[in-house]
């Protein structure tokens, strides 16, 4: 590769899409209000500043999605891709951590949405951060109690076919760890994947230096 198209690789590792797939259940007020309030030092931390992480991010879009279950009335929340952390603030804030009928969600669900947001070509660092303190639907996730789909999601859909629209976009896909109950659930993704999925869990470190971490791998390997 010539040195001007590796010069323009890592300007465009720079341009960052960064959305946040996040349960919005009952039991997930904590981490809510953690997303919402971590923001604004994330964004400081990521863009040009004095940090060590200083110029990781020229363009950094922050996007939301939150997922709750089948039986929920408004099963999804959706915040397309912007560059404002007060806008993002904002619509974090007005998320109710309410709904689930079982412990499992709709996680499959929550990917697909978003996979459907409009992410951008000109952004060579695409990720999503996926928060959650249950797996999705099906035996074969999880070793849970009930699941009133135990034979997987209703809809049909696959993490293999899921996680191969991932890579085809190539997004990397990084996992904050509530507790074991996921454990399966990643295991499942990670060979769907066909790469390691990294797990940070946030209950021993904050979200802030989670999704930082995250980031930073992402564009790392991109440069």
């Amino acid at each position: 590769m010539s040195e001007e198209n590796v010069s323009k690789q890592n300007e465009s590792a720079r341009n960052i899409e960064l959305c946040f797939l996040l349960d919005v259940t009952g039991s997930m007020q904590p981490h809510i209000d953690e997303c919402r309030d971590s923001i604004k030092q994330i964004v400081e931390i990521l863009k040009p500043t004095k940090t060590k992480y200083a110029g990781i991010a020229k363009l950094l879009r922050l996007s939301l999605i939150g997922y709750r279950d089948h039986c929920d009335e408004k099963q999804f929340e959706i915040l397309n891709f912007t560059e404002s952390p007060e806008e993002f603030r904002e619509f974090v804030s007005s998320v109710p951590a309410d709904g689930g009928g079982d412990q499992p969600e709709d996680v499959f669900g929550g990917i697909e949405k978003a996979l459907e947001l409009p992410w951008s070509n000109q952004c060579g660092t695409k990720v999503i951060f996926h928060i959650a303190d249950a797996p999705c639907h099906g035996k074969k996730y999880h070793n849970i109690g009930h699941d009133d789909y135990p034979n997987g999601d209703p809809k049909e859909r696959t993490e293999t076919n899921l996680f191969r629209k991932i890579k085809e976009n190539d997004i990397d896909y990084h996992f904050g760890r509530i507790n074991n109950t996921t454990d399966k659930m990643i295991q499942v993704f990670t060979e769907a994947f066909g790469k390691e999925i990294k797990q940070y869990d946030i209950k021993k470190i904050t979200m802030t230096e989670s999704v930082i971490s995250a980031v930073c791998h992402s564009v790392t390997v991109r440069r």
